[in-house]
């Protein structure tokens, strides 16, 4: 009898400790970001993984993306980041020497506020023309307002340069004349 009414003493106790006023909500703390993307335009090599290996917190990261994949903008610590490009075809066989196999070791420098997309671009084997290679760029993303904008980019490594045509709407003939030529 009397260990139930240490029991319930006890209990009691924590009771009252749990229900006491709380100081409100928490809230984490915002912290000025850079936001970055990923491109995988490798076209020999696979899936690959991007990772920055100098920080853990707001380290975005892309894991088995395929050629012609690519990622959302995320969260990204501003400053000199050590990012590298690694192979990894998945399955289980032999993980980690794909894994460790480093196609690009850089380390671009971002600015809070601002939007990037970094392309892995070229050829990774060593009979390819060009070179693997990184290219960083700064995406500025004004208002559009009523309009709609676009960027067109040629990363096909190796291929000849493209015509592009705009149209009015999805069912109008393309144009004779490019209105970006040689892109």
């Amino acid at each position: 009898m009397r260990m139930k009414r240490i029991g319930l003493a006890l209990a009691g106790a924590f009771i009252a400790v749990g229900c006491s006023k709380d100081d409100g909500p928490f809230f984490a703390p915002q912290v000025p970001l850079a936001y970055t993307r990923f491109i995988n335009a490798i076209p020999d090599s696979g899936s690959v993984d991007f990772r920055f290996v100098d920080l853990v917190e707001y380290s975005p990261f892309a894991v088995q993306l395929i050629y012609r994949g690519f990622t959302p903008y995320q969260g990204t610590a501003p400053g000199a980041r050590h990012l590298r490009v690694f192979t990894n075809p998945g399955g289980a066989n032999n993980y980690i020497q794909h894994v460790t196999n480093v196609l690009l070791d850089e380390t671009p420098t971002f600015e809070a506020g601002k939007y990037y997309t970094m392309v892995a671009v070229g050829f990774a084997r060593t009979t390819g023309t060009p070179r693997l290679r990184l290219q960083v760029y700064e995406d500025a993303i004004p208002d559009a307002g009523t309009n709609v904008a676009f960027r067109v980019v040629n990363l096909g490594a190796g291929l000849a340069s493209l015509n592009v045509g705009v149209t009015a709407a999805s069912a109008d003939a393309i144009p004779g004349t490019p209105t970006f030529a040689n892109v």
